[in-house]
């Protein structure tokens, strides 16, 4: 399997285990008032800490994936390396999170804006996948694939700008952060799909070493 199409994979993962920590989470943990919220997560806290988990999961298989395109092959687009570094970086900073979130989520819940880590995490996942998603416009692959990524990045920081501005709490961040992950889930296709010009250097590459024989 080429790097290109594990880091796709570990993508669609991610994806799929995000959407199962926000199923796994208590009902009513990112609705009403501060004090009611935390009340329901305390109440349900083996139910909060299984969505932690799957969360946690699936930021380090994000995380994971950046490095592994970012590092995968010697030669490669410098929107690709800075795109993978920074989703790699992001997948440490989010591990961190998690871990706090899931054994004490009150510092993190009882604010006007989102704390200094969540900016961080979402920043940096949004630039991975504007960066990811412009690579995949100049290296061949669909169209659709690195426009929807380069979007919906953009749309995460303008996003996170708009909640920091408008001062809404947390939640709306995290809003972003799964709007970013549809983005991941896109790439991770189109990765596993291998229509891009990888694929077709790829190819030759392996047209040539036969010929060499």
């Amino acid at each position: 399997m080429s790097s290109e199409r594990l880091a796709g994979a570990l993508m669609i993962l991610a994806f799929v285990l995000v959407v199962a920590g926000s199923i796994a989470a208590p009902s009513s943990a990112y609705q009403g008032p501060i004090d009611q919220r935390l009340a329901v997560i305390d109440a349900s806290h083996g139910q909060w800490v299984l969505s932690k988990i799957f969360d946690g999961v699936a930021i380090a298989l994000l995380g994971a994936s950046g490095l592994i395109l970012a590092f995968g092959r010697s030669r490669g687009d410098w929107l690709r390396v800075a795109g993978g570094a920074s989703l790699g970086v992001a997948g440490i900073v989010g591990l961190f999170y998690v871990y706090r979130l899931a054994a004490d989520p009150g510092p993190l819940y009882d604010r006007d804006t989102p704390v200094p880590i969540v900016i961080l995490l979402v920043s940096l996942t949004a630039i991975g996948l504007l960066a990811l998603g412009l690579h995949l416009l100049r290296a061949g692959y669909p169209r659709w694939a690195g426009m929807t990524a380069a979007v919906l990045g953009t749309a995460a920081l303008i996003g996170l700008a708009l909640t920091l501005v408008l001062r809404r709490g947390p939640e709306p961040a995290f809003f972003v952060e799964l709007v970013a992950f549809v983005g991941v889930l896109c790439m991770g296709i189109t990765l596993v799909r291998q229509q891009g010009q990888p694929a077709v250097e790829s190819l030759v590459e392996t047209s040539r070493a036969d010929g060499v024989r």
